[in-house]
This record gives structure tokens, sequence and C-alpha cells, in this order.
């Protein structure tokens, strides 16, 4: 019997969670997900995620500002 694991989760969640901690800590230059490009899973010293994803500023309106950036989190 192989058992499969549904990591369909990881990244989107990864990717939000990253994304919530930069608005955190960014106030008055908020962004909003885009799209959560992958994500890795590893222990050292502990468990850490890594998540890239894309994201745009938040009520963005102009051209610049609807170009979305990639984040390595």
């Amino acid at each position: 019997i192989e058992i499969k694991h549904d990591l369909t989760w990881q990244t989107p969640t990864c990717a939000r969670v990253a994304l919530e901690h930069y608005n955190d800590m960014n106030q008055g230059d908020e962004h909003e997900m885009v799209k959560a490009v992958s994500s890795h899973v590893f222990v050292f010293n502990g468990i850490w995620f890594h998540a890239n994803f894309l994201a745009k500023r938040k009520g963005a309106t102009n051209c610049v500002d609807l170009v979305p950036k990639y984040f390595f989190a």
C-alpha cells in the first residue's frame, strides 16, 4: 500500500502567511496575492517553510503598481 500525502495546501498557505507577515511589517506598502508560485519545507534546527509568490500593491490603479513583484520568503 502506497500512502500519498496531499500537499496542494502547502504553497498557497505558505505564501499567504508570508504575505500577511510582510504586510504587518510594512504598513503603507501592503500587497495582495496574485499567484502562489512554489514552496519548500526543510528541517534544520526545526521545521522551516519557504515560499515564492507574486503580489501587487494593494488597491493599485496605475500601471506601475499593477505589475506584480516577485517575493522570496
